[in-house]
């Protein structure tokens, strides 16, 4: 569903505390007062004018000139791993109206043109002369930074006359904001006592102020006192608690495993953190129970772990490592981190067990989320008789007095871990993954053919010559089962479709089409039932048709808002809601349905102001790596199974812009960082403005060509085994099944896992920067990605398998 502003009350947005300011500026300006030559300036000539906007000289570009004042210079060293801010400003004077002139900035390396951004100097200079402003202001982010330079000149096709003075760019480094809270700084008071030793480290206690620390072999501590950090939100108003006391309950050995219990409190929570320890053993492991002692909406509820040593390794969220070049701030989400080195090294990876992490590296501090509204981003729209466009922020769960969360992780200590594998978010070696998902609104079977087949006139996928069937990329399509009220596509296509928009029940040829393409991999899922609000008896119905039919797991809600209309039964609605009419969510576990499609980023839209260049991800990766983005998310409180969510609509109206949004190097930049891009498109749409489909000489419907280029190079990759086009269901699953490992690492550095799930997992893969691994002894399948080795393997149900990583 397209929707093109909301109102509410936008939770997320209060997530980050501090706002984007700059802290440090480079300025370059040029007035031309100068006849003396500098190396960073190009086409300075200056001459003089009794009317410059500064001084007495000016830059003139005359219509025999194509371009005219610039600047070329390298970001300097300083700058690598900033987001900067770009100012360029100048005052120009026209002696008549500007046609085409335009003022152009970019940033290259080598000879590859990284990004080109424009100014048309008409849209600042309406009259002739006088002297006016003109200035852009732009964010550039630090992948681009590096290695790179800035070059800006003005171009001048039109072949105008046209004066200059006063140039000037500003290179900005840009604070970002921050996601993680401030966590106060406790230090130990009173005698220490030591919890637990081995010969790799220690767990230290002090009665007195009741910190917990840990510590290295020779007791040196490792981290400063383990605290509790909460945030609740009451009446509107967030209102924190924190605190690094801990009284010690009960310690006890059992088979060499030694047990210790350590209680906080406070009024909002109890927390039980259970700790075991093993002779012989570098891995320590953790468990909370929290137990809440009144009804809260909990914003936060973390563990957070401040390190004596820095940040040595980052796994970061989408499979990357940073050793090098450490950002201030991550959200690692379920990936890990490594501070210290050598003996004194402590890792955290694979945190299947708790909601999320969160690295500080400035600070030192490792906060681990038991609970983060951020993680499980949602939206609710109430059934309202007179409004619409109005939704309630509700990713803050809500616990009521005696309720609880129950949490785990390992923490390893002293090992000789060299070399960590990073869990992939795609199977099979593949880098990254595309997922088209469809929305079924108004279409026609011939544009069905057309945008999947290549034509309207083929009805046999076999036969395809273009669209989604020629390449082979399955489409998570979302269909009507019916159209009860006889909604046809005339006013929507401007009558160039007069029939009835499409469903299963009112089109068996349409409904033969379907199975073909489910036949081929396609995932079929409802778009629900119908055009507006349905109800229990044709939910049931509908559900049962398509789970025997196609078997998807999946849910994309259709038309939601506030009114009566407006799909009630839609997981934004009232789909989750067990005191409405429309409640669903028992249908949707009786007929296995459980992946269901968040609109959240596309409404309140929190990262739009990150994206860049026209890339595919929001927030754009490069700009680093604190925003809590997760796109798949579960929370068990109030619903079973996964959100999976799109930023935006992918809307190509002129289809030249196909080959701009999906060109090679944006589908590189998916490849470049592990991405998994989810879509939202429309592509059978009937109106012939939504740049899939066309008509040839003959007026029959055909894929557009760009389209099929822009398939053709996603097809490419997939054939070279790095781009993996698939389907949510097949994705998600994938995720799920992951979660559901243990991985554990061992003494001698080699890594542990173990497939706790009922069913193997396909393609389990790995990436590692070790020369060669060995999976129980043997080699798996692997390839090279630059300097990395991706490696993958079946892992059967309840297998466990040892990694060993060599130089």
């Amino acid at each position: 569903m397209n929707r093109a502003y909301f109102r509410g009350f936008l939770f997320l947005l209060t997530i980050a505390f501090v706002w984007s300011t700059p802290v440090r500026s480079q300025v370059f300006v040029n007035s031309f007062e100068t006849t003396e030559q500098n190396k960073v300036w190009l086409n300075d000539n200056s001459q003089y004018d009794s009317e410059a906007y500064d001084g007495e000289f000016i830059h003139r570009t005359t219509p025999e000139m194509e371009f005219g004042c610039g600047l070329e210079v390298p970001f300097p060293d300083s700058l690598s791993g900033k987001n900067m801010l770009i100012r360029v400003e100048a005052a120009f004077r026209f002696h008549q109206l500007p046609k085409s002139a335009i003022y152009v900035i970019t940033l290259q390396r080598g000879d590859s043109l990284l990004y080109w951004h424009g100014l048309p100097l008409k849209d600042s200079v309406k009259t002739t002369g006088i002297w006016s402003k003109a200035s852009t202001v732009f964010k550039i982010p630090s992948d681009i930074i590096t290695n790179s330079k800035i070059k800006m000149y003005l171009w001048n096709p039109g072949k105008e006359l046209i004066d200059t003075d006063l140039l000037t760019l500003r290179l900005e480094t840009v604070t970002m904001p921050t996601y993680i809270p401030q966590i106060t700084k406790n230090e130990s008071v009173g005698n220490e006592e030591i919890l637990f030793r081995n010969e790799y480290f220690q767990l230290l206690f002090y009665k007195e102020s009741g910190s917990v620390l840990l510590g290295d072999a020779d007791g040196k501590a490792i981290t400063l006192p383990i605290s509790m950090f909460t945030s609740i939100i009451k009446n509107g108003r967030t209102k924190i608690f924190q605190t690094s006391a801990w009284t010690l309950k009960s310690i006890g050995v059992e088979v060499g495993k030694h047990k210790i219990l350590l209680i906080s409190k406070n009024s909002v929570s109890t927390v039980e953190l259970n700790l075991i320890a093993s002779d012989g053993q570098s891995e320590l492991q953790c468990r909370l129970v929290s137990t809440f002692n009144k009804n809260v909406k909990l914003s936060q509820h973390s563990l957070a772990i401040r390190f004596t040593d820095p940040v040595s390794k980052v796994y970061r969220k989408n499979a990357l490592l940073d050793d090098v070049l450490i950002q201030d701030e991550y959200y690692i989400d379920k990936q890990g981190v490594t501070f210290g080195e050598s003996e004194r090294q402590v890792t955290v990876y694979h945190l299947n067990e708790i909601s999320s992490g969160q690295v500080s590296a400035n600070n030192g501090l490792l906060v681990l989320n038991l609970d983060y509204a951020a993680d499980h981003p949602q939206l609710y729209f109430p059934l309202l008789n007179r409004k619409t466009n109005v939704y309630e922020d509700i990713s803050a769960n809500e616990y009521n007095k005696g309720q609880g969360i129950v949490s785990s992780f390992n923490i390893s200590i002293g090992s000789k871990l060299i070399d960590l594998p990073r869990l992939m978010p795609v199977p099979s070696g593949y880098e990254a993954a595309i997922i088209w998902t469809e929305h079924a609104d108004w279409t026609d079977i011939r544009t069905q053919r057309a945008v999947n087949f290549g034509r309207e006139d083929i009805v046999n996928i076999s036969e395809a010559v273009g669209g989604f069937a020629r390449y082979e990329i399955p489409v998570t399509k979302s269909v009507f089962y019916h159209n009860p009220d006889s909604i046809n596509n005339t006013s929507i296509s401007k009558n160039l479709f007069n029939g009835l928009h499409e469903s299963i029940k009112s089109d068996s040829v349409f409904f033969g089409f379907l199975e073909q393409l489910h036949g081929k991999g396609f995932e079929i899922c409802l778009h629900t039932p119908e055009q507006f609000t349905s109800n229990r008896q044709y939910l049931d119905e509908a559900l049962g048709f398509m789970q025997t039919a196609f078997g998807s797991p999946t849910w994309i809600d259709h038309g939601y808002n506030n009114k009566s209309v407006n799909n009630r039964e839609n997981a934004v609605c009232d789909g989750f809601n067990a005191k409405s009419p429309l409640f669903a969510a028992d249908l949707w576990k009786k007929y296995g349905v459980r992946y269901f499609w968040n609109p959240y980023y596309e409404d309140v839209r929190p990262y739009d102001s990150w994206n860049f260049y026209g890339n595919l991800i929001f927030p754009y990766p490069g700009f680093g790596d604190r925003f809590p983005d997760r796109m798949i998310s579960s929370n068990p409180v109030r619903y079973d199974g996964l959100l999976w969510s799109t930023a935006s609509a992918l809307a190509v109206n002129e289809p030249s812009l196909w080959n701009y949004y999906l060109d090679k190097t944006r589908l590189q930049m998916l490849l470049t960082y592990h991405s998994v891009y989810i879509n939202h498109v429309y592509p059978a749409w009937v109106n012939d403005k939504v740049g899939c489909w066309t008509r040839d000489a003959d007026g029959k419907i055909v894929a557009q060509e760009q389209f099929n280029q822009a398939l053709s190079r996603i097809h490419e990759m997939h054939l070279a085994g790095r781009l993996l086009p698939t389907t949510i269901a097949a994705q998600l699953r994938y995720h799920e099944l992951v979660q559901h490992i243990s991985y554990s690492v061992q003494n001698d550095g080699s890594i542990v896992v173990e497939n706790n799930n009922r069913e193997t997992i396909k393609g389990l893969s790995f990436i590692t920067r070790a020369n060669s691994v060995l999976v129980n002894g043997a080699t798996p399948e692997n390839r090279k990605v630059n300097e990395e080795l991706i490696f993958w393997f079946d892992l059967e149900v309840g297998e466990r398998v040892k990694i060993a990583s060599f130089d």
